[in-house]
C-alpha cells in the first residue's frame, strides 16, 4: 500500500530523501490527567478520540477564521493517550489552506478539476499513511478518498462554496515546509506555494515531531494508519469580524 502512495507522490527510489529533522519530543509534549481543550471540542461534535487506545495518534488542525492572509495562522498537532493514561498533547504553527501562489496558479490537474483544493473540515479516520512527498522526504500521505472544496476564480480569498465539493483521492498530504532550492525542509515565513491543499507545518520542529510520533505509533501498535480532525476554529467569528484582509505578506522563507 505505501508503495502506491509513493508512486501517486512521484517517487520510486530514484531520489536522495532529505532527512525528518530531529526533535527532543520531551520538549514539545503538554503531559494532563484530564483532555486538552481539543479533544473536548471534538467530543462535542461527535468525533472519536481514541480514549483508550494507547498510542494510537489523533492528528488534528484547527482552521483560522481569516479567508485571505497566506500566513501559517492555523494549528496542527498531535494527542494520544499513554500506557499511564496520561494525555499527550503537542501543537505547532501551520496552514490548512493553500497558499496564494497556488490559489492564483492551480496546478494543471487542480485547473482541471475546478481549481485548487481546500479540504473540507470533518473527521477522517485511517485516511492517511507513511509515503515520501514528492519525492523528498518522508511524510504522510492520503490513502483514501476526503472531500475538498474546489476554488476558481484565481484570487487569493478562500471559497468555501458546498456546490464545488470534490470527493476523491487529491493527493491532500500532512507534510513539512520545503525549500525547492536547497532541497532542505525549512521553517516557512508564509504559505504562497507551501500548498495547495495539503496540511503543512510551519517549522522543522513542528514536521519533526509529528514524524517521531507517527514511529511511535507504528511501533507500539503496529498500525500504519493515520487519523486526522480538521476543526474550525472556536468559538465563531463575533459579528462584524473582518475576515478577509488586504495586504500581502512580504515573501520569504527562514532556513535557520
Amino acid at each position: 500500500e505505501d508503495s502506491k502512495i509513493n508512486a501517486l507522490n512521484g517517487f520510486r527510489g530514484s531520489k536522495t530523501l532529505a532527512p525528518t529533522p530531529p526533535v527532543d519530543l520531551a520538549e514539545t509534549v503538554e503531559t494532563t490527567d484530564e483532555p486538552p481543550a481539543v479533544i473536548k471540542r471534538a467530543k462535542t461534535l461527535g468525533y472519536k478520540t481514541f480514549d483508550t487506545e494507547p498510542y494510537r495518534m489523533w492528528l488534528f488542525g484547527i482552521r483560522d477564521h481569516n479567508r485571505t492572509d497566506n500566513l501559517f495562522n492555523d494549528v496542527m498537532g498531535i494527542v494520544y493517550v499513554d500506557e499511564n493514561g496520561k494525555w499527550n498533547l503537542h501543537q505547532f504553527p501551520a496552514t490548512t489552506d493553500p497558499g496564494w501562489k497556488t490559489l492564483q496558479k492551480p496546478y494543471p490537474d487542480a485547473k482541471r478539476k475546478g481549481g485548487t483544493a481546500i479540504l473540507k473540515a470533518g473527521q477522517y479516520i485511517d485516511t492517511w499513511v507513511p509515503t515520501i512527498h514528492r519525492g523528498n522526504y518522508r511524510a504522510l500521505g492520503q490513502a483514501k478518498p476526503v472531500p475538498v472544496y474546489r476554488d476558481p476564480n484565481l484570487d487569493t480569498i478562500l471559497d468555501l462554496d458546498s456546490e464545488t465539493l470534490d470527493d476523491g483521492l487529491h493527493g491532500i498530504n500532512l507534510h513539512a515546509s520545503w525549500s525547492g532550492k536547497s532541497r532542505r525542509i525549512i521553517d516557512a515565513s508564509n504559505v504562497d506555494g507551501q500548498s495547495a491543499g495539503c496540511q503543512v507545518f510551519k517549522t522543522r520542529e513542528g514536521f519533526g515531531t509529528l514524524m517521531a510520533l507517527v514511529d511511535v505509533q507504528i511501533a507500539k501498535t503496529k498500525s500504519r494508519r493515520f487519523s486526522y480532525t480538521l476543526l474550525d476554529k472556536w468559538p465563531a467569528p463575533a459579528s462584524g469580524e473582518k475576515l478577509v484582509g488586504k495586504d500581502r505578506p512580504e515573501e520569504k522563507e527562514t532556513t535557520s
